[in-house]
């Protein structure tokens, strides 16, 4: 069974809630409509997902995290930024708890690489959408990571986490294999782009 690697204590916290629709998902903005229903997998405190509430209008997007912490977060960010067509609720990206064809769009962000099954949690994403609906995910790919000035003690880190990430279930070079898991999990019109 995989394991969240980044843990949720306060530094990974602080790190998470940076994120923005902007700075993290803005690869998805031109996707969202106002009416749209959407759903943000693995939505952490929320901090992406009132982004996507406000670019949606009258429309609604849940978030879903495995973690009750993470969804109460999430809940407070919303509620603090006045922000009333967010609903957020605990679940697990391989049995996600809605019907067939409920959403627009879904949105993903740094949740796959975590994930020993990331086929199956796609193949998931792909049920839970309208015929048509779009999927956006990003996600790191550390083969890519470029990091200095050279230092033994940071690339000793580094090899650390990634050593950690594989033991807990997840795959720290899944976002080079991006569109190949899309289309095995059933989606047609797959475009991977470098962020």
């Amino acid at each position: 069974m995989e394991r969240y690697t980044l843990g949720y204590d306060a530094s990974s916290l602080a790190f998470v809630s940076r994120r923005t629709l902007e700075s993290h998902g803005a690869f998805f903005i031109d996707y969202l409509r106002p009416g749209m229903r959407v759903l943000d997998v693995g939505c952490g405190p929320g901090s992406i997902t009132v982004g996507i509430a406000s670019r949606i209008g009258d429309g609604r997007v849940i978030g879903v995290d495995i973690s009750d912490s993470q969804v109460r977060l999430a809940e407070q960010t919303a509620a603090d930024q006045g922000v009333a067509n967010a609903a957020f609720q605990s679940g697990n990206a391989y049995d996600l708890p809605f019907e067939d064809a409920q959403f627009d769009a879904l949105f993903s962000h740094a949740l796959i690489e975590h994930l020993a099954e990331p086929v199956r949690a796609m193949r998931e994403f792909l049920r839970v959408l309208k015929p048509g609906g779009v999927m956006s995910v990003a996600t790191p790919d550390w083969g890519g990571f470029l990091y200095g000035p050279p230092s033994s003690d940071l690339t000793a880190a580094v090899k650390a986490f990634e050593a950690l990430q594989v033991r807990n279930g997840g795959d720290v070079n899944v976002g080079c294999k991006l569109s190949q898991l899309a289309i095995d999990a059933g989606f047609e019109q797959v475009m991977q782009r470098a962020l």
